[in-house]
Order: C-alpha cells, then sequence, then structure tokens
C-alpha cells in the first residue's frame, strides 16, 4: 500500500518517515509533500494512494480543501487529519469528508503506527472479503450451470464470455468405507474442499464447489491454451489430487483433459456418474473412452444393455453389440444367459415388441409402419416375434388394448 503524508512543515513528516518501520505495517511506498499543491502532483503520478495523512493548517489551500479534492477524485483513499489542536475542533467537517482518524502534534510514531496499522489491517480484510465474493458468487454459478440452472446462469456468464478460454475438470470424491458414516464423508469432504482452497489460493480463476454427497468440483480456466501450458498445468493438477487424495483414506479423483464451453459442462457431469458408479477409481486421464472401456471390463451385460436400449429400433444384432463391448458374439451370448435368462437377440427382440406395443395402444401407425420403426423390414418376422413374446398378434393386441 502507499501512504502519503502531507505538511508544511518538511522536518515533521521527513522526521517521522524515518522512525517508521512501513514494511512491517504492510506500506511499500510512503511520499510526501509540503503543501496542497505537491500533494495533487503526487495523486495524479502515482496509481493509487490509499491513505492520506494531511495537516489541516497550511498556508494557501488548507487540509480541508485538499481533503474535499481527494473525496471528489480518490474515493478509495483513506483520510486521517493532522492537527495542533484537539479534534472537537474540526470534528464536523472531518465527519463530512468520512476521515477515519486524527492525530494531534506532536505526532507519536508509535500512535502513528497504530493508526496505519488499523487503516491497513481494514483495506486488507475488505479486500480479500470482496475477492471471497466474487469467488463465492463465481462458484455458485458454476455450481447452477452443471445443475442445469441455465435460465440465471447463462444470462449472467454467457458463452462469449469464455471465447478461447478452455477448462481443465478435476472430480474429488470420497467413497464409502465401513470406518466412514455418512456424517465423516461430509466432514471428510469439507476438509478436502478446504485443503484444495487453500493449496489453489494463488492461483487465478480456479473454480471449487461440493457437488453431491462426498464429491467436489475444482475446474481449473486457462486462458492460454498451448500445448505446453495445457501440459504443465495438468502436470500440476495431477501432482495435487495425488498429495490431496493420499493424505485422505477413501479419496479418490478424476482429472480429464482441456476441454472448451459449454462442452466442460458435460464432461464434469459424465465424471460425476461416473465416479458414483466407480468411487474407488482415480485416474489423471478420465475420457469417455476411457470410461467406456472400464465400464465394459468391468460390467460388460450393463454397457451391452444400455447400447441395445439406445439402438434397438435400428437393424441391430449380437454381432453389432458384441463389437460395442469388444466381446465375441458368442461370450456375450452365454454372459447374457447367465445373468438375465435370455440371449442377446431375445433380449433385443424384447426392447423392440416392448416399444412395437405402445405404438399400437397409442398412435394410429399401421402395424407395418410400425413394424418397419423397429427395424423389421418382413411384416411376418415381426408378427411372428411379437406372438411369440405376447402371445397374440399386432392386430390381436390392438383391438384388445384400444
Amino acid at each position: 500500500m502507499t501512504v502519503l503524508m502531507v505538511d508544511d512543515e518538511p522536518l515533521t513528516i521527513q522526521t517521522l518517515a524515518k522512525s517508521i518501520s512501513w514494511a512491517r505495517l504492510g506500506v511499500s511506498k510512503t511520499l510526501l509533500a509540503f503543501d496542497a499543491e505537491q500533494a495533487k502532483e503526487l495523486f495524479c503520478t502515482n496509481d493509487k494512494i490509499d491513505i492520506l495523512l494531511c495537516d489541516i493548517e497550511m498556508p494557501g489551500t488548507d487540509g480541508f480543501a485538499l481533503l474535499r479534492w481527494v473525496r471528489e477524485r480518490h474515493s478509495e483513499t483513506k483520510l486521517v487529519i493532522i492537527t495542533n489542536h484537539e479534534v472537537f475542533r474540526y470534528a464536523q467537517q472531518a465527519v463530512h469528508l468520512g476521515c477515519v482518524d486524527y492525530l494531534t502534534k506532536p505526532l507519536n510514531p508509535a500512535v502513528v503506527s497504530d493508526t496505519i496499522r488499523a487503516i491497513v489491517r481494514e483495506k486488507t480484510e475488505r479486500l480479500v472479503s470482496l475477492a471471497e465474493n466474487e469467488t463465492a458468487k463465481r462458484n455458485a454459478l458454476w455450481h447452477d450451470m452443471l445443475s442445469n440452472r441455465f435460465s440465471n446462469a447463462s444470462a449472467s456468464f454467457p458463452a462469449e464470455e469464455f471465447s478461447g478460454c478452455f477448462f481443465i475438470p478435476c472430480l474429488f470424491s470420497v467413497h464409502p468405507l465401513p470406518s466412514l458414516g455418512p456424517q465423516a464423508v461430509v466432514d471428510l469432504r469439507f476438509q478436502i474442499k478446504k485443503e484444495l482452497a487453500n493449496k489453489t489460493r494463488r492461483i487465478p480463476n480456479v473454480i471449487l464447489f461440493p457437488w453431491q454427497t462426498g464429491q467436489v468440483v475444482l475446474i481449473l480456466t486457462l486462458a492460454d491454451c498451448a500445448p505446453q501450458t495445457c501440459k504443465t498445468h495438468l502436470a500440476l493438477l495431477e501432482t495435487l489430487a495425488e498429495e490431496v487424495s493420499a493424505r485422505h483414506s477413501g479419496c479418490s479423483y478424476l482429472i480429464a483433459g482441456p476441454v472448451a464451453f459449454p462442452a466442460v459442462l458435460d464432461e464434469t457431469k459424465n465424471m460425476c456418474r461416473f465416479s458414483s458408479d466407480f468411487p474407488c477409481y482415480s485416474s489423471a486421464h478420465y475420457s469417455a473412452e476411457a470410461e467406456h472401456a472400464y465400464r465394459v471390463q468391468r460390467e460388460p451385460v450393463v454397457e451391452a444393455k444400455k447400447f441395445i436400449e439406445h439402438n434397438f429400433e435400428n437393424d441391430i444384432g449380437r454381432n453389432q453389440v458384441g463389437e460395442y463391448v469388444h466381446l465375441h458374439p458368442d461370450y456375450l451370448d452365454r454372459l447374457f444367459k447367465a445373468e438375465l435368462n435370455i440371449s442377446v437377440a431375445h433380449f433385443i427382440r424384447e426392447k423392440k415388441i416392448a416399444k412395437a406395443q405402445k405404438q399400437l395402444r397409442t398412435t394410429s401407425l399401421s402395424i407395418s409402419e410400425i413394424a418397419f420403426q423397429m427395424g423389421y423390414t418382413n411384416l411376418s418376422n415381426f408378427t411372428e416375434s411379437f406372438k411369440r413374446i405376447t402371445g397374440l398378434t399386432p392386430l390381436e393386441y390392438r383391438k384388445r388394448n384400444t
């Protein structure tokens, strides 16, 4: 911070300037002026003057005139008056100008130091509070965007604000252990978030907020998207994640590569979903491909069923499903029969016929149109499949259910 002292008695403030350990008070620059005009010049030639100590009784332009000039042009500067008299003589004008304190001559360096220290502390706390408020608002906005509350968030933070930026999402998860009850999970999540906040406080534009039970989202913003910059930040984030997860038993993490906005929102949601399904899994190289490979390895039937549910209206068979989960169709059939007691082909037929039943009940589409929508090119095959599963022909089913 910068302090300016103004007094028409040079020796007074020169002696004072030498008698105070300014650095210990948080003051990096001390300026002296011996009349109001010199003080105004210093205000014009310096970026910012945080504190002004001004003698009231000076020849020419008096101290109050200078204080009024400062208040009109530099409202953030804190004002302290210096006087030979008791403060009540000037109290009304001082209060009107917003002076925060007064000092009487002869100036005591210890008293002046206490005054400066109090002002610096108050200004620092205010700056920290403002910064924390802005950080909280930014974190809340991203939380809202991730929660699909876009009506307010998109208006406050449109996509063009992120033009040219990339984001590295990182998710920390606390997975349940026998030693961790529900409250312990919440407490551990709080500790992890606090530790991450402390470790990233000097990194600009870090987004950090708690997500679902046991999860903390950290998103690093990159204005410089050069490959080396991305690589460096990924390495730093991986080191941080490893340190935090190693320190807290039951903590895992996922880190994705740099991604633009708004794709970062979908990527983060996918990470949260994946971590909820596999809470013990940690990786610094999360991607949709890596997730798919891991899911297929752990739950091939579940992934095969998802693929079928999204594609059964097309002309798919067990070969396409096996290719999706990287398994031989015969082996996949054995897994289906072991878990579901039906073959892959039968599972596909069941999905097709269930959708056809809904179409027959709720639409006026012809039976041949419905068969075509379900991927059947032959109406006889559709009728045969439908009757095998429901015990009725499509026409009989429609008559009974409409």
